[in-house]
């Protein structure tokens, strides 16, 4: 697991022509950070590298349920990343409103 949450902190303070600022609430997540985003990851690994999400919901346990980030898509445009959690806070599903890379 650190070596998953070192990958995503060096993803997200180093990819270049990023536009988004790394622990500014809100801050926009570029399309290469999202499909950095896996299923396993805890909600702390990924606030810890993306920072605070646009929107946060806790369950009635007080553990984090869904979070979601606005992010550009492939073609820059804004989109939103919506994560859900199980009770563990581990990542099991990922929705991404953005469109995929043109080919």
């Amino acid at each position: 697991m650190a070596r998953t949450t070192t990958f995503l902190l060096a993803a997200a303070l180093l990819l270049p022509g990023c536009r988004s600022v790394v622990g500014r609430k809100g801050a926009e997540l570029s399309y290469a950070q999202v499909q950095t985003i896996q299923q396993g990851l805890s909600a702390g690994q990924i606030r810890d590298a993306f920072g605070d999400p646009g929107g946060l919901e806790r369950g009635p346990d007080g553990k984090v349920r869904r979070m979601s980030y606005p992010a550009l898509d492939a073609q820059s445009n804004s989109a939103r990343l919506n994560l859900e959690f199980d009770a563990r806070e581990q990542l099991v599903r990922k929705s991404f409103t953005g469109q995929p890379p043109r080919h």
